[in-house]
């Protein structure tokens, strides 16, 4: 009999902050933050249903941009850029290009707890050349052990402090992933973590934030 394995990839995420190539602080833990939009988008593929509900919530197959709107339609809610399924470049999924806080892993200054149904970060921190500025993704590494039967998928964003006399706080990680459903330019939060205590990010200090999904696979 093939065993129960959790239908959305298991996450972990690793925040390390480093100055002059010495690294200073390092926080590693797992996240149980997948969001509704994250199921949803799921479940309309897998399934292949419309995700055409005007409403948000429990019992509804839509989605909800990180501008707080319902989106819906006649469509599937799929894996798609705003170019078509054109892999991995900034228009797509995880992917954030240099400069832009849009899309990819982001970063806030909130600690408000993590909710199923929350479309954005609490306070997010917004990129700026003379604040905290955010580098492109990193292409993404991907890895197989034969011994536990997983694939192991790692994001990576870098951030630099620009900054000469401020220290950024950081309390919440999360993704904001760009998808090709109803109109071009949407995007969705897939997932939160809550940073406690929060993470200090000094002046002319680089943050690196990695994310893990692992997926189980039975056999």
């Amino acid at each position: 009999m093939i065993q129960s394995i959790p239908l959305l990839p298991e996450g972990r995420y690793k925040l390390e902050v480093m100055k002059n190539n010495q690294l200073i602080e390092v926080r590693e833990d797992e996240c149980h933050s997948w969001t509704r939009n994250a199921w949803n988008m799921f479940a309309s593929t897998f399934i292949l249903a419309n995700a055409s509900d005007s409403l948000f919530g429990t019992g509804y197959l839509s989605a909800k941009n990180t501008a707080g709107t319902v989106v819906y339609g006649s469509s599937i809610f799929q894996l798609r850029g705003d170019t078509g399924f054109s892999g991995l470049e900034d228009d797509f999924g995880y992917s954030g290009a240099g400069g832009s806080h849009t899309r990819g892993i982001v970063v806030g200054t909130s600690t408000s707890s993590e909710n199923f149904d929350g479309h954005a970060l609490g306070s997010i921190i917004t990129s700026s050349s003379s604040g905290l500025y955010y580098n492109p993704s990193v292409s993404p590494s991907a890895s197989w052990d034969s011994g536990t039967k997983r694939w192991t998928v790692a994001w990576v964003r870098v951030f630099n402090n620009m900054t000469t006399n401020v220290t950024y706080q950081i309390g919440e990680i999360g993704i904001y992933a760009g998808y090709r459903f109803i109109t071009t330019g949407n995007n969705f939060m897939f997932c939160r973590d809550v940073i406690s205590p929060t993470l200090s990010v000094p002046p002319q200090t680089l943050l690196t934030v990695t994310y893990y999904f692992i997926t189980q696979f039975p056999e």
